[in-house]
């Protein structure tokens, strides 16, 4: 019979151990991140030792990294988001590379994890300033839930990552734009040789979305007669409006008017296909408005600061910039102050804009959170 138990580690989260018991049969063990996953496997075990396979060390000793790969990018990937299917399949594709082919599943113990992600980091490119352990440990719970699934097709008893400690992580980071430095900002983009960047990054000021959610936005899904743009392709898979104030509607329309016949909102300058990054003009605005240890992703937490600051419930926030998890929402809790919401109605501004308004009022806010 299969037992579970519940656990909690040393960060405090749950995970849930199933043994299965069987009169003949060795005890198998396994660790899972939710108790689901712990009776899915339970049962698979169960009926193996019942159909007289169990003996799973010698059933799947030929079982390799690649695989396994295969498996999961053909069943378990297609119902994740497209970013994160985009994601893990660049992210295990390395942790392959370095493995080497065939790896058998089997070898993978602690002793080659430990080993293997030292290798990752020698080799990954941290975006932005996250560092090296944030995007290690990315490749890793990427790494654990095929490992995971692997357990769950019986290619492995268990999972070696679940002994494995994330690395420490460096604060997450608070940056955002003064007032000077946005007018310092605006201008600058204004100037850039890339005429786009002006609407791009001021959509990103207005929005707070992130810049793959920006890149493949749709002209069809700019509703201007609705004050709200639709974000089909989003970081948790989830379709999100964002609202648009006047003056960011008008300055997407004369945008969308020097490329009209492109799908895209912000196609590339050079052949009109979807942007990639936007690194080049970016950087040379930065460096033209004097503006230092700023990144793009940076912009989002602008948004989010003066929604903060100008008096937007930590839940508002957290729908606008499509927050699955509250936690992450509550970084900006120490900007918001519901009950001096008229003594900061002065931050509503956004400066820079030809209307110098690039905020949300608190009115407009909540019609936008009735209507969503």
């Amino acid at each position: 019979m299969a037992t579970f138990e519940k656990r909690k580690t040393s960060k405090g989260e749950t995970k849930w151990r199933a043994k299965v018991r069987r009169v003949g049969s060795p005890t198998t063990t396994a660790t899972f991140n939710s108790l689901n996953a712990a009776k899915k496997w339970a049962r698979f075990i169960e009926d193996e030792i019942v159909m007289g396979r169990h003996g799973l060390t010698q059933k799947v000793s030929n079982k390799t990294f690649s695989e396994a790969l295969e498996r999961y990018i053909k069943e378990v990937l297609p119902e994740k988001s497209l970013g994160m299917q985009r994601d893990q399949e660049r992210q295990l594709g390395v942790i392959g590379d370095i493995l080497g082919n065939p790896y058998p599943l089997q070898n993978i113990d602690y002793n080659c994890l430990i080993d293997l992600r030292e290798k990752v980091i020698a080799q990954i490119k941290p975006r932005g300033n996250t560092g090296p352990h944030a995007t290690c440990n990315r490749y890793f719970a990427a790494l654990s839930h095929l490992l995971s699934q692997a357990v769950l097709w019986g290619y492995i008893t268990s999972n070696p990552c679940s002994s494995l400690k994330n690395l420490k992580e460096p604060p997450g980071r608070d940056r955002f734009l003064t007032n000077e430095e946005i007018k310092q900002l605006l201008e600058a983009c204004k100037s850039n040789s890339w005429k786009d960047l002006y609407p791009l990054v001021f959509f990103a000021l207005n929005t707070g979305s992130r810049r793959g959610e920006i890149f493949r936005l749709m002209k069809k899904d700019v509703l201007f007669d609705k004050s709200m743009a639709i974000l089909r392709e989003t970081k948790n898979g989830e379709i999100r409006t964002v609202p648009l104030r006047k003056d960011l509607k008008e300055e997407l329309q004369r945008s969308f008017l020097e490329h009209p016949n492109n799908p895209l909102a912000f196609p590339r300058p050079s052949d009109g296909k979807q942007l990639k990054d936007v690194d080049y003009w970016f950087s040379k605005a930065l460096e033209v408005a004097e503006i230092k240890d700023f990144t793009f992703h940076d912009l989002r937490h602008s948004a989010a600061s003066y929604l903060a600051m100008s008096g937007a419930s930590t839940t508002t926030i957290g729908t606008i910039l499509g927050h699955k998890d509250p936690k992450t929402t509550k970084r900006y809790t120490h900007l918001t102050n519901g009950h001096l919401v008229e003594a900061v109605e002065q931050m509503n501004t956004l400066p820079g804009s030809d209307s110098d308004h690039c905020g949300w009022t608190n009115e407009e806010i909540g019609i936008f959170m009735k209507n969503n």
